[in-house]
C-alpha cells in the first residue's frame, strides 16, 4: 500500500468518526483531540510534503517549517511558515502540519489555538 492510499484511508475513517460523534455532548476540544487529530511519522522521503500539497484544499491551512515554494507552488491551501504565522481566516476545514518538530509545534498548543477553528489536524512527520 502506498503512502497516499494509507493517508486517504485515515482521512476517510477520521471523517466517519467525526460524523458519528458530531452531535454528542462532548466538548469541542475533546472531539478534536480524540476524533480529529491524525499524527503520522512514516520517515524521510516518503512524500509527506507532496501529499499535503496535492491534497490540501482552498479551505485548509498548511503550516511548514520552511519556505517550500517548489513543493507548495500549486497548492490551493493557505500556506504559512511556522515562525511567521499570520492566519487569514477564522475557520479552516483541515490544518496540515508538515514536520511538526521542525515547526516547533506541540499538540497542546494546536488544540488551544485551533479548537473550534478547524475540523481536523493532520501532523505529518516527526
Amino acid at each position: 500500500m502506498k503512502f497516499k492510499e494509507i493517508m486517504d484511508a485515515l482521512l476517510v475513517q477520521t471523517y466517519a468518526n467525526q460524523l458519528k460523534h458530531r452531535h454528542s455532548a462532548l466538548s469541542d476540544a475533546y472531539l478534536l483531540r480524540e476524533f480529529g487529530l491524525i499524527q503520522v511519522n512514516p520517515g524521510r522521503a516518503v512524500g509527506k510534503s507532496t501529499y499535503i500539497a496535492q491534497t490540501a484544499t482552498s479551505s485548509d491551512l498548511v503550516i511548514t517549517p520552511y519556505n517550500y515554494n517548489y513543493i507548495y507552488k500549486d497548492c490551493r491551501a493557505e500556506i504559512n511558515i511556522a515562525k511567521h504565522l499570520a492566519l487569514k481566516s477564522e475557520k479552516y476545514d483541515k490544518l496540515w502540519i508538515d514536520e511538526p518538530s521542525l515547526c516547533n509545534i506541540r499538540v497542546e498548543d494546536l488544540l488551544r489555538v485551533f479548537t473550534g477553528r478547524v475540523n481536523t489536524i493532520i501532523m505529518l512527520g516527526y
